[in-house]
């Protein structure tokens, strides 16, 4: 669900498990008569309406409206889901800047492998000391960079931690 959420691009959810449309969904479509349309609400009008539906023996109600007795909750989880999404933009550089950051401590470790196993080789020793040594140092550096970015890491999952935090805390303050 986290993966999700971070993810800055479009996704399309199908999926009868409400907890996680909830968690997950910023606008629903409803399909129905052979149509993809907008449905104006939440995942609970939606329940409200196929319910509402079902019990009535008359005509049936129109699914495309949510139930009037929600009509403001529409409006606040439209609110919350936009503040969600303006969340996600507001951190999205962050979230790039850590991808970045993992794909370069996984290049790092490739070639920290590498130079061990080069360094582990008896023949490396039997060549020039000069090729020892600029073996060494390269293994040295690759260390210390790789620290590096382990440490941009660890400040950017806090940044967006602490970012998260913060909207949950605006979301709990709102509700």
């Amino acid at each position: 669900i986290q993966a999700v959420n971070s993810f800055t691009g479009a996704d399309v959810l199908v999926s009868h498990d409400p907890h996680t449309i909830k968690l997950l969904a910023d606008q629903l479509w409803l399909v129905t008569k052979g149509k993809c349309i907008p449905f104006d609400g939440d995942i609970d009008d939606y329940r409200d309406t196929v319910l509402r539906n079902e019990s009535k023996a008359g005509p049936a109600a129109d699914p495309d409206k949510p139930p009037q007795s929600r009509k403001r909750g529409n409006t606040d989880q439209k609110v919350k889901r936009r503040e969600r999404a303006q969340a996600r933009e507001e951190t999205s550089h962050l979230r790039t800047f850590r991808n970045q950051c993992e794909n370069r401590m996984d290049t790092l470790n490739k070639k920290i492998r590498t130079l061990e196993m080069h360094l582990g080789r008896p023949e490396t020793y039997e060549s020039s000391t000069a090729d020892m040594l600029a073996l060494s140092k390269e293994l040295s550096s690759a260390r210390k960079n790789l620290k590096k970015e382990e440490m941009l890491w660890l400040e950017t999952e806090e940044a967006l931690s602490s970012s998260t935090i913060v909207t949950k805390k605006n979301a709990e303050h709102d509700s």
